[in-house]
């Protein structure tokens, strides 16, 4: 059961680092976003229903539930993509890191939950850190209209989150069925918008080159595969850590930018390291407070090397106790097994679209 849950995690983590630049390349040739939008339901829809073997689900959600959920979850995905339209990929992540405070603030609002001071501290530093290593990026003045896009798509993204954990939870669906229930409300939601503000998109699809129908391709199967893996994510874990593992895809995001196109070596670009560093730590430890409350990242750290307990003292502990130690050992070995998987398949991904770019 863990190795399946941590397979969710490195699929949307993965999808979602993925699509942010299928959808860049995307939307430079068919910048028609909602279009986009309405393709990704469309693919995903029919990949659902052939599983399924019919149009709707054995259980599915009440028509007013379906209609609310393809209204947020739409406007979601249209909010993210003019973002990324119109912003820069770096902006758009970091936009997107905003998503944990603002659901910690819903989650408290709708639900009365609160999370201890140590927790808010490490958002409170993450925020701090973001703000240091992009410092630069706000200094080239974005447009007015891209940082409205970047905010209604925070705030849209955490209200669909958040809902979709609710009605979830109340009628008791698992992944599959919740998406397949309301993916004919998200078209028809989609088409709507496209039908009175992108009319081009129609004939500009009919004109789209190979290379880009293919990329357009590929990120239907990563929405696909993004929208499975969340809404089983949020319905195993909440939606605050679905909104958590947006760190690590930021970071990540940063990281690889800084990988294709290395900046000169400059107090500047020690200051963007810096609070990439601080940032990460924080998201770090932010992970470690909610997963593991009672335990503290050295001693995880420890416990991986073998280095908590000697030999005497392990010999001496209790079978619980015992238990725990190892839980924790796996739980950082896989996390760390993961980060470098992912950085590799990014590490291949970017360098071989390069290669192919150049050629």
């Amino acid at each position: 059961m863990a190795a399946c849950e941590g397979l969710i995690l490195l699929v949307n983590i993965a999808s979602t680092v993925g699509i942010v630049f299928a959808n860049k390349y995307v939307m430079s040739a068919f910048p028609f976003s909602m279009a986009i939008t309405v393709i990704h339901q469309v693919v995903a829809s029919l990949l659902i229903v052939v599983r399924a073997g019919a149009l709707r689900p054995q259980k599915p959600l009440p028509l007013l539930t379906d209609i609310w959920i393809g209204l947020i979850t739409v406007g979601s995905i249209y909010f993210c993509n003019q973002s990324l339209r119109i912003n820069s990929v770096t902006l758009y992540q970091i936009a997107k890191l905003l998503n944990v405070p603002t659901m910690c603030l819903f989650l408290y609002v709708g639900k009365g939950k609160t999370y201890s001071l140590s927790v808010y501290f490490s958002l409170f530093i993450i925020t701090v850190g973001v703000g240091i290593a992009t410092i630069a990026e706000f200094s080239v003045s974005p447009s007015v209209i891209g940082l409205v896009m970047a905010a209604l798509g925070v705030l849209v993204t955490v209200i669909d989150q958040f809902e979709i954990g609710r009605l979830k939870e109340k009628y008791q669906s698992d992944s599959v069925d919740f998406l397949h229930s309301n993916l004919f409300h998200r078209i028809a939601v989609g088409s709507s918008i496209v039908a009175l503000f992108e009319q081009e998109a129609v004939s500009s699809a009919l004109d789209m080159s190979l290379v880009c129908g293919i990329a357009l391709l590929a990120t239907c199967l990563l929405a696909t595969a993004i929208n499975l893996s969340s809404v089983a994510i949020i319905g195993k874990f909440g939606p605050l850590t679905m909104t958590v593992t947006g760190h690590v895809k930021t970071m990540t995001i940063m990281i690889f930018g800084f990988l294709w196109n290395p900046p000169e070596v400059d107090a500047l670009l020690l200051k963007k390291l810096f609070g990439i560093v601080l940032a990460l730590c924080a998201a770090i430890k932010y992970g470690q407070l909610t997963a593991f409350p009672d335990s503290s990242i050295s001693g995880g750290c420890l416990a991986l090397l073998g280095c908590a307990q000697d030999a005497g003292d392990l010999e001496n502990s209790t079978a619980e106790q015992a238990s725990k130690l190892q839980e924790l050992r796996w739980l950082w070995m896989k996390r760390t097994l993961v980060t470098a998987l992912i950085a590799l398949l990014l590490a291949l991904g970017t360098f071989t679209s390069r290669y192919v770019q150049e050629w």
